[in-house]
């Protein structure tokens, strides 16, 4: 039995050494194929180093549990054509000496990371290429890094701030730069002299001081070049003539000190220009014109003059080059007169008018026939609101446009974005939210533009017309000057503005420019420049023969010494009263312009636009109101104002409420106090207040309302009644007792002064004002027999007063005396 054992042990031991054999040959093979992956992962040192990088960027999505150089999609995702300036990539080269791998390129773009820049970055030794772009990155360029060997740097489209720190001088192998679009600040230090490598460098939208640094000429190698409105004074300094490689210059929004044409002759190779608002005079050098690669050539907000057509022989007419000379003082006979989508002349000439070219190109359609209104849906499709039609604006708006496609109107976009060749898609701002606000097919979408745009309206009629702007903030960013997101309350909600304009020419022009600053750049987050969802214009005939329904009998509130006075409803809902002229008016029409200049003049609440209740049951208060209302309107008229007037036709017709039942003083019938017609004065404004004061207590018409026969109108049954001292009589009974009694008697005794028959002894409306609120005590009347028949006038009512009289003292007394 033991051999037996020692032999199944012995084959078992054999068994296992063979098994073991096998197995370390195995383990062999595995162990040369780990040390080759090995190889191939990323150090340790670098992984920690990214690992402190994300912690200060605020990027969570890198997976760490990968290694960053196998290509994994949170180490490098695909580019997308719907997220065109999104990038997650992390670039690793493997072929170093031992197949070790290194990081050389981080492009983390258009992430929305919120920290700061990472000082990590100087633990990657390898790293040449950095791109932190289209981010909310803030704080400053860390000092660690002015030990990196980067050659590609660019953390533009961020909220950093500060001096730029003169150490980012030491990192000597740089070729490109891109600090664009933040919040530097102070002087740029003379150190950044010393990246003699940079071939490409971009510091526009900053906030610097002082002038272009004259170390630019350190730059021999610079091949594009753009310091556009970063805060820099004028002028341009004569050492950029030593940049001899630029193919791309864009300098724009110089401050201060002006100067001629700088000199750019030895740039031979230069293929887009951009000098725009740097206070450049004199003419255009013309070498200019003979540079045969040159694409773009913006030289718009400037001063230069001169003789174009010389200055630029031959250039003007080539169609494959975009040239924008908007806003100059050229001589106007100088003008070419061809039109093409891709010159810009608009006002370029030294009367600042639109240029004769422009003109020119708007005539070369034929008016088919007059227009009263047109409506736009600005970057968007055909669409009706309601009754409304609006046509569609979707064609490439690209810059320079002058050339019409339309009879009716036209649009010419100042600007281009000059990133990447122009696209129609780049002028229109898409909403991508879900919109919740009225009509918001109108705001899905909008016309951009990177400069100015302006909307030439043709055919019109000549005349007044009502111009609506339509805005809506399409993404979150506060534009420089028009503030849509402020104005409108919110992201995604409208605001319109309303304007009044005159037509004289047949042609209206809606211009809008950018008063911001900054690059020239496609937008993606956010919009900059001009933005408009939809125009409105409509002519001020049409508007009020819609509103009244083309003066509808049915419509007609009064009667005026000029005409007649309709009620009309506009779009937007908003009531007037429109008068309309009369041609069988006994007053001409000097006069009844002569009312509109006045009504035109008066700003007060309780005057004009207007709206009229009828058959109101009103309460006590607001009857107070009312009468207080009217009383500081015509207090206005005759005291505050500074052109003094005289209503001369007060009454209730001509008082309309709005929805809050707040007085409006309508249908003026004015006289100049200074200049008076047959001896109108304010007392007789008072007499009529008087008037409406006493209907407004009793509820009925002054002229409508005999208590019996013996009386004429209401006004001899409150005279009656004061004399026996029973004015309650006088309030309505449909106000029960919810009145106060003390307001009442105080409103009625006013009434009865402001009617007295002697003008002098009538009160100032202020005075009126002042009794009414109860902050002046009001006079009380007493007369004789002889005076009241004066003021009464009638025999009916006399025999009245006689009744009256009677029961009265004998004694004399005065006039007027204090309650």
């Amino acid at each position: 039995m033991v051999d037996v054992k020692m032999a199944k042990v012995h084959q078992v031991l054999e068994i296992i050494f063979g098994s073991t054999m096998i197995s370390l040959l195995i383990l062999m093979a595995i162990g040369s194929i780990k040390v080759k992956a090995q190889a191939g992962h990323l150090p340790p040192e670098e992984v920690q180093a990214l690992q402190e990088v994300a912690t200060q960027l605020g990027k969570k999505d890198w997976n760490f549990k990968v290694d960053p150089c196998s290509n994994d999609t949170s180490w490098k995702t695909p580019l997308s054509k719907d997220r065109p300036y999104y990038a997650n990539i992390v670039t690793c080269n493997c072929s170093y000496i031992g197949g070790e791998c290194h990081v050389e390129s981080i492009l983390l773009k258009a992430q929305d990371l919120a920290g700061v820049l990472p000082r990590a970055i100087m633990k990657l030794p390898f790293l040449k290429k950095l791109d932190l772009t289209r981010n909310y990155l803030s704080g400053n360029i860390p000092s660690e890094w002015a030990s990196t060997k980067l050659e590609f740097l660019s953390v533009s489209i961020n909220r950093l701030m500060g001096k730029i720190p003169s150490y980012l001088g030491n990192i000597t192998t740089l070729r490109a730069l891109g600090i664009e679009n933040n919040m530097f600040s102070g002087t740029v230090p003379p150190q950044l002299g010393n990246l003699v490598n940079l071939e490409i460098l971009r510091i526009s939208s900053n906030n610097f001081i002082g002038k272009i640094p004259s170390f630019i000429q350190s730059w021999k190698n610079l091949q594009k070049l753009e310091i556009q409105a970063s805060g820099f004074e004028g002028p341009i300094p004569s050492s950029i003539s030593t940049l001899n490689n630029l193919t791309e210059l864009r300098i724009s929004d110089l401050h201060g000190e002006g100067s001629e044409f700088p000199h750019l002759e030895n740039m031979t190779g230069i293929e887009s220009l951009m000098l725009r608002n740097c206070n450049i005079s004199g003419s255009i050098p013309l070498y200019i014109a003979a540079r045969p690669s040159l694409k773009k050539l913006d030289l718009s907000f400037n001063r230069l003059g001169g003789n174009l057509s010389r200055d630029l022989e031959g250039l003007l007419e080539l169609e494959n080059i975009e040239i924008d000379l908007s806003r100059n003082n050229f001589t106007e006979s100088s003008l070419p007169t061809t039109c093409r989508d891709t010159l810009n002349l608009f006002k370029s000439t030294s009367g600042g008018n639109n240029s004769k070219a422009a003109v020119e190109c708007l005539k070369n359609f034929a008016c088919s026939e007059d227009r009263y209104s047109l409506h736009i849906n600005c970057g968007g499709g055909a669409t009706n609101i309601g009754d409304i039609s609006y046509v569609a604006d979707e064609e490439s708006g690209a810059a320079a446009k002058y050339v019409p496609t339309r009879e009716s109107w036209e649009i010419s976009n100042t600007g281009h974005f000059w990133s990447k060749n122009r696209s129609a898609s780049d002028y229109i701002a898409q909403n991508l939210s879900i919109l919740r606000m009225e009509n918001s097919e109108l705001y899905t979408r909008a016309r951009l533009s990177p400069l100015s745009l302006t909307y030439y309206v043709r055919c019109l009629v000549n005349g007044n017309y009502n111009v609506k702007l339509h805005f809506a903030e399409i993404e979150k960013l506060v534009l420089k000057d028009f503030d849509i997101r402020k104005e409108a309350g919110g992201v995604d909600k409208v605001t319109i503005q309303n304007f009044k304009v005159l037509v004289e020419d047949g042609t209206l022009g809606i211009h809008l420019r950018w008063a911001g600053k900054g690059t020239t750049a496609v937008p993606i987050r956010g919009t900059y420049g001009p933005l408009i969802s939809a125009i409105d214009v409509e002519s001020g005939k049409l508007q009020i023969k819609a509103a009244t329904n083309n003066f509808d009998p049915a419509n007609k509130i009064g009667q005026g010494g000029f005409g007649s006075v309709y009620k009309g409803t506009l779009s937007d809902g908003t009531i007037v009263a429109v008068k309309q002229l009369s041609s069988k008016s006994k007053q001409g029409h000097r006069e009844f312009l002569n009312e509109i200049g006045m009504i035109s003049a008066l700003q007060h609440p309780n005057l004009v636009r207007l709206q009229e209740e009828s058959q109101l049951k009103m309460d006590w208060q607001t009857r107070q109101r009312i009468c207080v209302g009217i009383a500081k309107g015509l207090a206005f008229l005759h005291e505050e104002s500074a052109l003094k007037i005289v209503h001369r036709d007060i009454k209730a017709a001509n008082i309309l409420l709005d929805r809050d039942l707040n007085p409006k003083i309508s249908d003026f019938e004015v006289t100049w106090h200074r200049n008076m017609h047959y001896g109108v004065t304010y007392k007789a404004d008072v007499y009529s207040f008087g008037i409406v004061a006493l209907e407004i207590v009793v509820g009925k018409s002054n002229m409508k309302y005999r208590p019996d026969e013996n009386f004429v109108c209401l006004m001899d049954w409150a005279l009656v009644l004061q004399q026996k001292g029973d004015l309650m009589e006088l309030v309505d009974p449909r106000l029960g007792s919810q009145f106060n009694k003390e307001e009442a008697v105080r409103m009625i005794k006013v009434a009865l002064l402001c009617t007295f028959s002697s003008p002098a002894l009538r009160p100032t409306m202020s005075e009126v004002v002042r009794m009414l609120e109860g902050r002046a005590s009001v006079p009380e009347l007493v007369v004789s027999q002889g005076m009241y028949a004066e003021q009464l006038g009638s025999g009916a009512s006399m025999n009245k007063f006689d009744q009256i009289s009677l029961h009265s003292s004998s004694k004399t007394r005065p006039l007027i005396h204090s309650c």
